[in-house]
Protein backbone atom coordinates (compact mmCIF):
# COMPACT_ATOMS: atom_id res chain seq x y z
CA UNK A 1 0.00 0.00 0.00
CA UNK A 2 2.96 2.38 0.90
CA UNK A 3 4.22 1.93 -3.09
CA UNK A 4 0.60 2.55 -4.49
CA UNK A 5 0.38 5.78 -2.43
CA UNK A 6 3.89 7.27 -3.15
CA UNK A 7 3.30 5.83 -6.61
CA UNK A 8 -0.12 8.05 -6.64
CA UNK A 9 1.72 10.97 -4.90
CA UNK A 10 4.64 11.07 -7.56
CA UNK A 11 2.22 10.68 -10.49
CA UNK A 12 0.65 13.86 -9.37
CA UNK A 13 -2.81 11.73 -9.49
CA UNK A 14 -3.88 13.61 -5.96
CA UNK A 15 -4.44 16.67 -7.86
CA UNK A 16 -6.95 17.84 -10.52
CA UNK A 17 -5.14 19.12 -13.14
CA UNK A 18 -5.50 23.00 -13.64
CA UNK A 19 -7.46 24.59 -16.29
CA UNK A 20 -4.25 25.26 -18.85
CA UNK A 21 -4.40 21.69 -19.48
CA UNK A 22 -7.59 20.14 -20.32
CA UNK A 23 -7.80 16.03 -19.23
CA UNK A 24 -9.82 14.20 -21.67
CA UNK A 25 -13.47 12.71 -19.35
CA UNK A 26 -12.38 8.73 -19.41
CA UNK A 27 -8.66 10.01 -17.88
CA UNK A 28 -9.70 12.49 -15.79
CA UNK A 29 -12.75 10.13 -14.63
CA UNK A 30 -10.57 6.97 -14.55
CA UNK A 31 -7.58 9.60 -12.38
CA UNK A 32 -10.95 9.69 -9.79
CA UNK A 33 -11.53 6.30 -9.55
CA UNK A 34 -7.92 5.24 -9.21
CA UNK A 35 -7.24 8.33 -6.11
CA UNK A 36 -10.61 7.32 -4.25
CA UNK A 37 -10.19 3.60 -4.21
CA UNK A 38 -6.37 4.05 -3.12
CA UNK A 39 -8.00 6.43 -0.01
CA UNK A 40 -10.40 3.92 1.12
CA UNK A 41 -8.13 0.99 0.83
CA UNK A 42 -5.94 3.65 2.79
CA UNK A 43 -8.56 4.31 5.47
CA UNK A 44 -9.83 0.44 6.16
CA UNK A 45 -6.35 -0.72 6.78
CA UNK A 46 -5.42 2.09 8.92
CA UNK A 47 -8.53 1.13 11.14
CA UNK A 48 -8.08 -2.17 10.88
CA UNK A 49 -4.28 -2.06 12.07
CA UNK A 50 -4.95 1.40 14.54
CA UNK A 51 -2.32 3.39 12.70
CA UNK A 52 -2.31 6.70 11.68
CA UNK A 53 -3.60 6.79 7.39
CA UNK A 54 -0.78 7.30 4.81
CA UNK A 55 -3.14 9.82 2.83
CA UNK A 56 -4.74 12.68 4.09
CA UNK A 57 -7.85 14.70 2.36
CA UNK A 58 -5.84 17.98 3.11
CA UNK A 59 -3.43 17.32 0.67
CA UNK A 60 -5.85 16.46 -2.13
CA UNK A 61 -7.91 18.37 -4.07
CA UNK A 62 -9.17 15.58 -5.86
CA UNK A 63 -12.79 14.98 -7.00
CA UNK A 64 -14.86 12.44 -6.03
CA UNK A 65 -15.39 10.60 -9.58
CA UNK A 66 -18.81 11.15 -11.27
CA UNK A 67 -21.42 8.50 -10.73
CA UNK A 68 -21.59 7.83 -14.73
CA UNK A 69 -21.27 4.49 -16.44
CA UNK A 70 -18.07 3.34 -17.98
CA UNK A 71 -19.34 3.46 -21.53
CA UNK A 72 -20.33 6.54 -21.06
CA UNK A 73 -16.94 7.77 -19.96
CA UNK A 74 -15.14 5.77 -22.64
CA UNK A 75 -17.39 6.83 -25.55
CA UNK A 76 -16.41 9.52 -28.43
CA UNK A 77 -19.71 10.58 -29.20
CA UNK A 78 -20.17 13.70 -27.29
CA UNK A 79 -24.18 13.59 -27.75
CA UNK A 80 -23.57 10.70 -25.22
CA UNK A 81 -21.63 12.21 -22.42
CA UNK A 82 -23.62 15.49 -22.67
CA UNK A 83 -26.67 13.24 -22.32
CA UNK A 84 -25.46 11.59 -19.52
CA UNK A 85 -23.69 15.24 -17.75
CA UNK A 86 -27.12 16.14 -18.05
CA UNK A 87 -28.86 13.68 -15.61
CA UNK A 88 -26.38 14.33 -12.77
CA UNK A 89 -27.14 16.71 -9.87
CA UNK A 90 -25.15 19.00 -8.89
CA UNK A 91 -22.76 16.41 -6.72
CA UNK A 92 -22.08 14.28 -9.75
CA UNK A 93 -25.09 11.38 -8.15
CA UNK A 94 -26.96 10.31 -11.12
CA UNK A 95 -30.71 11.24 -10.59
CA UNK A 96 -32.32 8.06 -12.07
CA UNK A 97 -31.79 6.08 -8.99
CA UNK A 98 -29.59 3.78 -10.55
CA UNK A 99 -26.87 1.91 -8.53
CA UNK A 100 -23.22 2.09 -10.50
CA UNK A 101 -20.30 0.42 -9.84
CA UNK A 102 -19.02 4.17 -9.70
CA UNK A 103 -21.99 4.52 -7.09
CA UNK A 104 -19.96 2.51 -4.67
CA UNK A 105 -17.00 4.00 -5.40
CA UNK A 106 -18.67 7.52 -4.16
CA UNK A 107 -20.07 6.65 -1.28
CA UNK A 108 -17.07 4.27 0.01
CA UNK A 109 -15.36 7.44 -0.53
CA UNK A 110 -17.48 9.95 1.61
CA UNK A 111 -17.56 7.27 4.33
CA UNK A 112 -14.02 6.84 4.36
CA UNK A 113 -13.40 10.61 4.71
CA UNK A 114 -15.66 10.64 8.01
CA UNK A 115 -13.74 7.36 9.00
CA UNK A 116 -10.53 9.88 8.68
CA UNK A 117 -11.57 12.01 11.15
CA UNK A 118 -12.71 9.72 13.39
CA UNK A 119 -9.12 8.11 13.17
CA UNK A 120 -7.34 11.57 13.94
CA UNK A 121 -9.38 12.04 16.82
CA UNK A 122 -8.91 8.81 18.23
CA UNK A 123 -5.17 8.10 17.52
CA UNK A 124 -4.36 12.14 18.49
CA UNK A 125 -1.67 11.88 21.00
CA UNK A 126 -3.39 15.45 22.60
CA UNK A 127 -6.92 16.33 23.12
CA UNK A 128 -7.65 20.08 22.66
CA UNK A 129 -10.66 19.79 24.45
CA UNK A 130 -14.07 17.81 24.55
CA UNK A 131 -14.06 14.67 22.44
CA UNK A 132 -18.02 15.39 20.84
CA UNK A 133 -17.48 18.92 20.29
CA UNK A 134 -14.36 17.49 18.17
CA UNK A 135 -16.47 15.41 16.48
CA UNK A 136 -18.73 17.72 15.11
Amino acid sequence: MGETISALYAEGIHCEENDKCIEPLFLRESRRRIYAASYRSDKSLATFFGRPPMMNWRYSDRKQPLDLDDRVITSDDPEVVNEALTKLDIDGWNIEGICRPTSWIRLRTKTSIVKERFLELSLAGRRTGDLASEMQ
